[in-house]
C-alpha cells in the first residue's frame, strides 16, 4: 500500500454505493477529526449532514482515531468553518467535490 493511500472500510463502501444511486451522481469530500485525522467519504448532494456525521463518526471509532460521543459538521473553506444543521442537506451548503468537512465536538467539555 502506497504510504499517502487511505485504509477501505467495506461496510462504508457498500454505503456509499447505495447514495450514490439513491441520491444522483456522487462525489468526494474529506472529513477530518478535531485530531486531524481524515477520509475520504463519497456523496452526493441530497445527502443530509446527519448521515455523513454518523457515517464518518462510525468510521473513525471504528479505526480508533475518534472518541465516541455527539459531533456535529462543519464546512472549511478558507481557513473558516461554517457549522452545518444537521437536518439540511449538503447541497444546502453548495458542498462539492473535493471540499473539507471536519467534525466538531457536539458536547461540552466538563473539567473531572
Amino acid at each position: 500500500m502506497a504510504d499517502d493511500a487511505m485504509p477501505v472500510d467495506v461496510r462504508v463502501l457498500e454505503r456509499e454505493e447505495a447514495t450514490e444511486t439513491a441520491g444522483g451522481r456522487a462525489f468526494t469530500v474529506t472529513v477530518r477529526t478535531p485530531a486531524g485525522h481524515e477520509h475520504a467519504f463519497r456523496v452526493n448532494r441530497e445527502l443530509q449532514v446527519d448521515v455523513l456525521v454518523t457515517r464518518s463518526v462510525e468510521y473513525f471509532i471504528a479505526h480508533g482515531e475518534l472518541a465516541a460521543g455527539r459531533y456535529l459538521l462543519g464546512l472549511l473553506r478558507e481557513g473558516v468553518v461554517t457549522d452545518m444543521t444537521g437536518s439540511a442537506r449538503l447541497e444546502d451548503y453548495g458542498v462539492h467535490e473535493g471540499d473539507v468537512l471536519v467534525l466538531l465536538v457536539g458536547d461540552p467539555q466538563v473539567d473531572g
